[in-house]
């Protein structure tokens, strides 16, 4: 409705607070990537703004599962787990668009970054870490194997294979 702030469903506002808990970032990077996640799937969905999403995630009842519990306790107790290693490239679009506006010519290329996740069977996120594409999967690994968690083995694709990890 004109001069009325859009209404976002709380099933909306948890989706956006998922991500912003996954990264770790700030409410104005959210909101952009949000924003831009939307536009480059060619829909036109709104963004709640900062200042909103500030308001709706303090108003959210998220229950948090047992998951992280019982990791406690089986790891108090000795266990061991497997980790499932990977990696993924994240395209920054709206990063060549600011450029463009600020220095009024093209961006030589659109930035990338590659992310790197270690979860467990039990979908437990242990380690995520956003470094440059230049990082390759097997020296990404190092940054998200926790040193302080036992495991008995880690899962990964071809692309973190090396001699050198034939150890772990």
């Amino acid at each position: 409705m004109s001069g009325r702030e859009p209404t976002y469903t709380t099933a909306y506002i948890e989706l956006i607070f998922t991500f912003y808990r996954l990264f770790g970032w700030g409410m104005r990077q959210i909101t952009g990537y949000m924003e831009d996640y939307w536009e480059t799937r060619g829909l036109d969905i709104p963004v709640p703004s900062a200042s909103q999403l500030g308001e709706r995630f303090a108003s959210l009842e998220v229950s948090v599962t047992q998951r992280c519990e019982q990791l406690t306790r089986r790891l108090a107790r000795g266990e061991t787990i497997s980790l499932i290693v990977d990696s993924t490239g994240l395209s920054f679009g709206r990063a060549s668009q600011w450029y463009e506006e600020k220095y009024g010519q093209k961006a030589a290329r659109t930035p990338w970054r590659k992310m790197h996740l270690s979860i467990d069977a039990d979908m437990n996120v242990h380690a995520i870490r956003i470094t440059t594409t230049e990082v390759s999967d097997s020296e990404g690994m190092d940054a998200v194997l926790p040193a302080e968690v036992p495991m008995d083995r880690v899962i990964a694709d071809g692309a973190y294979y090396s001699i050198e990890r034939t150890y772990l």
